[in-house]
């Protein structure tokens, strides 16, 4: 994915976030000390906030950073599910799967080649 595409989707969040909340982006922007406009450049995609602001946003809307980045994209989910079912697997299980996915990943490689 782009970074075009994950800023759009950041701001998609944060959009979300915001009628969660019932905050304005006045009150947001001047809830982390920035100018009254600060939130609708970043909405509209004029402004790019720094690593600091993304941290005081998240603490204003008192969430874990990892909120913020919440996409819920179809393979975000995918990911997730992954590792969720992954972290239950005892060590060898999680031996076996990692074989499985590397030898898939060979097959799809190798079908690749071959024009497949």
């Amino acid at each position: 994915m782009s970074v075009e595409n994950y800023l759009t989707l950041f701001r998609n969040r944060l959009i979300k976030l915001q009628a969660e909340n019932n905050i304005s982006s006045r009150a947001l922007s001047t809830g982390i000390g920035a100018s009254e406009n600060y939130i609708h450049g970043v909405i509209s995609g004029n402004t790019n906030p720094s690593l600091t602001k993304i941290f005081e946003i998240c603490e204003f809307l008192d969430i874990p950073p990892r909120l913020l980045f919440d996409f819920d994209t179809p393979k975000e989910k995918q990911l997730s599910h992954c590792q969720e079912a992954a972290a239950r697997l005892n060590g060898d299980e999680l031996d076996y799967f990692i074989d499985l996915m590397d030898g898939f990943l060979l097959l799809k490689e190798s079908r690749k080649k071959d024009g497949r």
